[in-house]
């Protein structure tokens, strides 16, 4: 378990603006897609999709909160991204964002900017 934690801080170090280019492990060119979430409780959410096959990141920033690294799990329905004590589990232009260890999710709806 903390090898795959030490493994996406440094995965988080280099997605997020180092300096040294990083070539995203998988089949291909690295997909990157960004979306923008207005969340229930009034803050903004963040996300920078990451994908190449077999791989899957999101890094995620709700307001003015640190980034959160998140690696792409199994779900039954939508796309489902756990990292550290927090979850994105989203499905077509909705989300729920969720602190795992204070048991408080939040809902988020995608908007166009």
């Amino acid at each position: 378990m903390h090898k795959n934690q030490a493994g996406l801080a440094v995965i988080a170090m280099l997605l997020c603006g180092c300096s040294t280019p990083y070539s995203f492990p998988g089949k291909g060119v690295t997909d990157t897609t960004q979306a923008i979430y207005r969340c229930d409780d009034g803050q903004r959410l963040e996300i920078t999709y990451y994908n190449n096959q077999p791989n899957a990141l999101a890094v995620i920033k709700k307001g003015s909160g640190p980034e959160i690294v998140m690696a792409n799990v199994i779900s039954g329905s939508g796309a489902k991204y756990n990292g550290n004590i927090w979850q994105w589990w989203s499905k077509g232009r909705s989300g729920i964002f969720s602190d795992l260890m204070k048991d408080t999710s939040t809902e988020c709806q995608a908007i166009a900017e």
